[in-house]
C-alpha cells in the first residue's frame, strides 16, 4: 500500500466531488444547449475516475523505499512560476492588447519553458495563435478580443 498515492488520490477526489456538487447547482442543462455547469461536471467526473485509479493503484503497489524529499530533488522549480506568470499577464493583458497578440507572447513563453527553442518555439506559437483565432472567431462565429489594434 502506498501511502502517498492515498493521499494525493483521496485529495483530487475531494476536488472532484466539489466540482461536481458546484457544477450540478449552477445546472447542466440539455446536451444540445449546455448550462454554465455542463463542461465543469464533466471534468469533475474525469478527475473523480482519474483519483480513483490512482487511489486503486496505491492500494494495490507496495510503497518503495524513497523518501518524500527524494521525489522534489532536481526539480526545476522556474517552470511553474513561469508558466503562471504568463499565465496571469494572459489574463490581464487580453482585452487591452487583443487574442491574437496576447496568445502569441503566451505561447512562445510556454513553448520556451517547455524546451523548444525560440527559432521552433515562435512559428509554432504563431500556428497555433493563428488556427485557434480561425477557428474561434471564423468558424464558431466567436467573438474574442480585438484589443487596441483592432485584430
Amino acid at each position: 500500500m502506498d501511502r502517498k498515492e492515498i493521499i494525493s488520490g483521496g485529495f483530487w477526489l475531494c476536488v472532484a466531488i466539489t466540482v461536481l456538487f458546484a457544477s450540478l447547482r449552477l445546472g447542466l442543462g440539455p446536451y444540445n444547449n449546455p448550462g454554465p455547469g455542463f463542461l465543469a461536471f464533466w471534468a469533475g467526473l474525469l478527475l473523480a475516475g482519474l483519483s480513483g485509479a490512482l487511489i486503486w493503484s496505491g492500494l494495490r503497489r507496495k510503497a518503495d523505499a524513497t523518501a518524500m524529499v527524494d521525489l522534489w530533488r532536481g526539480r526545476q522549480w522556474s517552470v511553474p512560476f513561469v508558466a503562471t506568470a504568463a499565465l496571469i499577464f494572459y489574463s490581464l493583458m487580453l482585452v487591452k492588447l487583443g487574442y491574437l497578440i496576447v496568445t502569441f507572447g503566451l505561447m512562445v513563453a510556454l513553448f520556451s519553458v517547455g524546451k523548444i527553442k525560440l527559432p521552433l518555439a515562435v512559428p509554432g506559437a504563431l500556428l497555433a495563435s493563428l488556427l485557434t483565432f480561425v477557428l474561434f472567431d471564423w468558424f464558431l462565429k466567436m467573438p474574442l478580443p480585438r484589443g487596441i489594434f483592432g485584430f
